[in-house]
């Protein structure tokens, strides 16, 4: 039996934080919207357990009790854009805890964003690179973003203050920064529901494939004209005994149950 693979994804932010350089957007409210399209690309996958930092985009949870939620994740990713305060700043950045190597996923999940703004009409975007920041040089294990620290140990509190920091059972621990929106061309891609989705799709694919998952069956079409899948409740030697499971089902609300005469060998 295949292993099942648990992505934590957190939205960033709260509802209306974090304010666009397009009226009305916000990188908090867009955030929720981002992970709910990439839950549902995920789980197209066998074999995997999703679960959201931010229910409903109303939540706010703090940073602790986001990171917690990862501490059994095989990936905890963050969601967010950047800002700045000159319209120029572009591009898409990456992070990971300290305490983990986290460089292969996020060097390819940013390229599939960068690649998909690209699509999306951003010729401009690039990656700007990854990176880990440490609490402090006398801190070097313990990470500064309290998302990171809180998934990856299971002490935070306690190490920052210099305790010796307990690892979580998290695999990997990321952030990474979908574009600027404090820069208009990105801003608009990530305001956009199916530019969105487009950025979306091409890192579920990257995470897919990272962790080797396969795609669902498709589900079943519908039979040809005049088919039709009977589902048998009973085969009965006794027409008595047939009417009463009919019976039985019609009061269960099945209105369509009968009783069909038919040789058990041939067509039920």
């Amino acid at each position: 039996m295949a292993k099942t693979i648990k992505i934590v994804l957190d939205p960033g932010h709260g509802k209306n934080s974090g304010a666009g350089i397009i009226k009305g957007f916000y990188e908090g409210s867009n955030n929720f919207e981002a992970v709910q399209y990439l839950k549902e690309e995920l789980e197209k996958y066998k074999d995997v357990q999703i679960v959201v930092t931010r229910t409903a985009i109303t939540d706010d949870p703090s940073l602790a009790e986001r990171g917690e939620m990862g501490r059994d994740a095989d990936l905890f990713f963050s969601w967010h854009s950047n800002a700045w305060k000159k319209e120029i700043a572009h591009g898409v950045s990456s992070f990971s805890s300290v305490r983990r190597d986290g460089r292969a996923l996020c060097d390819a999940i940013s390229a599939a964003v960068v690649a998909a703004f690209k699509e999306c009409g951003v010729g401009s975007c690039y990656y700007r690179g990854y990176s880990q920041k440490k609490w402090d040089d006398s801190l070097p294990t313990v990470d500064y973003y309290g998302v990171l620290r809180s998934s990856t140990l299971l002490n935070p509190t306690k190490a920052v203050q210099g305790k010796t920091p307990e690892d979580s059972a998290c695999k990997q621990s990321i952030i990474i920064e979908h574009g600027f929106h404090s820069n208009l061309e990105e801003c608009k891609a990530l305001n956009d529901p199916e530019k969105l989705k487009k950025i979306v799709q091409a890192e579920a694919a990257v995470i897919a494939k990272y962790y080797g998952l396969k795609e669902k069956d498709p589900e079943p079409g519908p039979a040809p004209d005049n088919y039709y899948y009977f589902a048998v409740l009973s085969a009965n030697k006794n027409k008595l005994y047939a009417e009463e499971d009919v019976a039985k089902a019609k009061k269960l609300g099945f209105e369509d149950a009968y009783v069909k005469y038919a040789k058990r060998d041939g067509a039920l």
